[in-house]
């Protein structure tokens, strides 16, 4: 996969509109497992990309712990929750997410939506290639 990093992005003409409408930061945690959820894999690769205006930003990449885990996964988002009433949905930014277990061949995609000020978690539960997972 080819990337540009944020820190690339930030230079480009793109990242003024796209840091307008994102003032705030969203908060992504993520934890893979396998059994159902009771069975942490660690070293999984975890991706947070973005497509904008014909590129691909990566604003994170990281290995999940002994736990399964990796969070604090912070990304640009539109204003806080806190500044919408309960009345109408709070804007959101949508992030594509990857993640890659190269020890039991799999890889998974979803959107993860981001909002300011709140923390998303996303479970993610693998079977192994060939496996079975109840």
């Amino acid at each position: 996969m080819n990337f540009i990093t944020f820190d690339e992005f930030k230079d480009s003409d793109d990242y003024g509109d796209f840091i307008k409408d994102n003032p705030s930061l969203g908060n992504f945690k993520v934890q893979v497992s396998m059994g159902s959820g009771g069975i942490p894999v660690d070293g999984v690769e975890v991706l947070v990309t973005k497509d904008i205006n014909n590129k691909k930003v990566l604003f994170f990449k990281g290995e999940t712990d002994d736990s399964g885990m990796i969070d604090n996964i912070k990304v640009p988002a539109p204003k806080s929750m806190t500044d919408f009433s309960f009345k109408e949905f709070p804007n959101h930014t949508d992030y594509d997410l990857s993640i890659i277990c190269k020890k039991h061949n799999v890889i998974k995609e979803f959107v993860l939506q981001a909002y300011g000020d709140v923390k998303a978690i996303q479970n993610v539960n693998i079977v192994p290639s060939g496996g079975v997972d109840g």
